[in-house]
């Protein structure tokens, strides 16, 4: 997969600093989901990349500390709770802890890579619907 031309240098620093197992996967996901379009950019929210459009967070990243890591899809803060996404989890992996925030857990960077055309189209659908 090519690197995004977008990644935030900030993202990159933080990340540097954790020193994270996972670290390729993590660079692996965040340029995929950068590569969605170029209307999405990404910050840290939560202590990992976060993903946002129109400059609200969307998809965020939750690095366990001993390996692992979800992607949170959520609403961002201002109105979630209220908020309605049509979107439909095509993978039947999520498990969605409220009606708009979902969890996906990601396996190895193998399933990844195996999985990436829909994993991206998951992602991108999300970001978009929950604009």
């Amino acid at each position: 997969m090519q690197r995004a031309k977008t990644r935030n240098p900030k993202v990159d620093a933080f990340l540097d600093g954790l020193a994270h197992a996972e670290r390729d996967t993590i660079d692996l996901l965040r340029d995929m989901v950068l590569g969605i379009s170029d209307e999405i950019s990404e910050q840290i929210k939560w202590n990992g990349p976060s993903f946002c459009i129109d400059g609200d967070d969307r998809l965020t990243m939750r690095l366990a500390p001993k390996g692992g890591l979800q992607m949170i899809f959520h609403c961002g803060a201002k109105g979630a709770a209220d908020k309605v996404v049509d979107f439909k989890d095509t993978t039947g992996r999520m498990t969605w802890p409220a009606a708009n925030r979902g969890v996906l857990s990601i396996d190895t960077k193998d399933d990844i890579l195996a999985e990436a055309d829909g994993l991206k189209n998951l992602f991108g659908s999300w970001i978009f619907a929950a604009r």
